[in-house]
Parts: structure tokens; sequence; C-alpha cells
């Protein structure tokens, strides 16, 4: 393969039918197939230079994925009920309805159970499953419950984090560290308490 430079931006994936995740690193307007490389040798090389991700400022610090920190402050995309969706605003009229914050969070949300290094709770929009998933590593993943906006299933989460821990431990996932889980069973035992 031959050089390609660029701005590195979250990887695409992809689940097909045949059900062998799919994944593209994007590279600026490039997006490289991932796949074949797979047992191959591949290397990167740090330009030193990073920019905004939004407006293409020159800083030496990102934030939320690649943000300088007036885009973080400023962009609805890096809004507190990212993080703390159980803080989000859409319920209670707050959010602008034009806004992206409010087409997002307003949109059908998921709180479901994963297995990446070992037992975790999290969410994520209706349409993004199974990409969520596929991002964080999962071995198997499962739907339990679905609410009509993130503020209600961040409030779910709340209750299903003082039982389940809602991390991943990397170290754990990426050297196949992974404990045989029966989510079924774990989900039940979870919504029993």
């Amino acid at each position: 393969m031959s050089e390609i430079r660029g701005v590195i931006r979250k990887m695409k994936t992809e689940l097909p039918a045949d059900g062998i995740a799919q994944y593209q690193l994007r590279l600026g307007d490039v997006s490289v197939p991932l796949n074949p490389c797979i047992g191959e040798h591949v290397s990167f090389t740090f330009t030193g230079q990073m920019t905004c991700i939004q407006c293409d400022r020159a800083i030496k610090k990102t934030f939320q994925q690649g943000y300088c920190y007036p885009c973080c402050q400023r962009l609805n995309e890096c809004g507190g009920c990212l993080i703390f969706p159980e803080r989000c605003q859409v319920e209670s009229g707050n959010c602008d309805p034009t806004d992206w914050a409010h087409a997002h969070c307003s949109a059908p949300q998921i709180l479901y159970l994963a297995n990446s290094s070992g037992l975790k709770v999290g969410i994520t929009r209706q349409s993004q499953m199974p990409h969520r998933w596929i991002d964080q590593g999962a071995r198997t993943a499962l739907p339990v419950l679905q609410a009509h906006n993130r503020y209600r299933v961040g409030q779910l989460e709340v209750l299903f984090k003082t039982l389940v821990s809602d991390r991943t431990v990397y170290q754990r996932m990426l050297k196949n560290e992974v404990p045989a889980i029966d989510l079924l069973a774990e989900r039940d035992r979870l919504c029993a308490e």
C-alpha cells in the first residue's frame, strides 16, 4: 500500500450480512479499507501538526475526538449530554429544536449490555446499532430497553451503573482476555434487581 496522508477521523464500521465487521480508516476525504491489512505491517507517522476537525485551526491539544477548545465549548456536538445523558435538556424543552443536539437526543435510544472486556452497560441511538458495539470492540451485545430520548435512557443507565460498569478495560480487550458471558441471563438478573 502506498503512503496516504490526511487528518485521521473516526473509523467507519459496517456489519454486512456475512457478520464480519468491516473497518475503514478515514484520512481526510479518503477511506482506507482496513480488513485487508489484518496480519500485515502498517505504520503511522505523526507529522506533528494537529488541526481542529471543525474549523481547521492549528492546535496543540484536541477535545472530544478532534475539536479545538473554542469549538468544543461552542458546538452542541460536544455538549455535556453526550457525556452525561442523564443531564440532557431535550425533554425539559431547554434544547433548541433546530440544533444538532435536539435531533440527536430526541431520537429513539437503546440501553444495552455488551461484552468487550467483561460485562458493561451503555446507551446509543437506535440507528447506531450495531456500529456502536463494533466501535467498542464488543464480542457480543444485547439491546435491553428502548427509550424515546437521550434523557430517559440516561436515567436508566444511571440505575444500571449501580450494578454493572459502563467502562471497557481496553487492555483486556486488546489481549483478547474476554470471558464468556450469557447476556440474556445478565439482562434478566439486572432487570430483576
